[in-house]
């Protein structure tokens, strides 16, 4: 198994620049911030996001979310229709004013949205994987990670330390491990400090390698089989 590695550089803001770059998106200091990264599609769980903050703002009534880069991708056109369903969910939901679209950003903006999130919610449908990009940025920049559980165990990500895994399609639950994270910075702090240092068994360095090993066994073999 070979993961991808993140197209989005980690980067790491200070204390100041956080709180400067969430005033300047027009977070209050108390606001808890969501975060969600990348394309919507029917594999990334748009509506259950949806459905996970409606739940979070009945307890946590300073829950924000940040949908951070383009809304959809160009590859699948259906992808549109089920934008248009996830719209349609936060205007029957009444949560229109909690919910922010950065739109496209620069690479190292993209990064400082990371940064300033308290949690980064991912709740893919068919569980976390070491394929997703996205997931891999949320690692490579600190975040706090909330997302679903994995349909093959992911040694390399270890749930409780590294990110907090939940089932797919369950609101509840995700709403549950955020609310977790709300009460505990602590707690919030350490996830983010353990899935940086997780992230370097993702760089792409380690991906090559990984690939020129495994290109080097199939051809040893190739090559014991032609002499047999």
């Amino acid at each position: 198994r070979i993961p991808i590695g993140s197209n989005i550089r980690g980067r790491r803001l200070s204390a100041g620049e956080r709180d400067a770059w969430r005033a300047q998106a027009g977070y209050d200091p108390n606001d808890f911030v969501l975060a969600y990264f990348g394309f919507l599609n029917p594999s990334k769980g748009g509506l259950a996001l949806i459905r996970t903050l409606h739940r979070l703002v009945q307890v946590q009534p300073n829950t924000q979310l940040l949908m951070i880069g383009e809304q959809v991708g160009a590859s699948d056109t259906g992808n549109n229709a089920y934008w248009q369903e996830v719209q349609a969910l936060i205007a029957k939901l009444g949560l229109a004013d909690r919910v922010r679209w950065t739109g496209n950003l620069p690479d190292a903006e993209v990064a400082a949205a990371l940064n300033a999130c308290d949690v980064l919610l991912m709740p893919y449908t068919d569980g976390a994987s070491l394929r997703r990009g996205t997931l891999m940025a949320g690692l490579a920049n600190g975040c706090a990670i909330v997302t679903t559980t994995p349909q093959a165990p992911l040694p390399e990500l270890q749930d409780g330390r590294d990110l907090l895994y939940t089932p797919p399609e369950d609101p509840a639950a995700m709403a549950a491990a955020a609310l977790q994270l709300a009460g505990n910075p602590a707690l919030r702090a350490e996830l983010g400090e353990h899935a940086r240092a997780r992230s370097a068994l993702f760089a792409w360095d380690a991906i090559a390698r990984a690939h020129w090993e495994q290109y080097t066994r199939v051809a040893a073999a190739d090559g014991r089989r032609h002499e047999a």
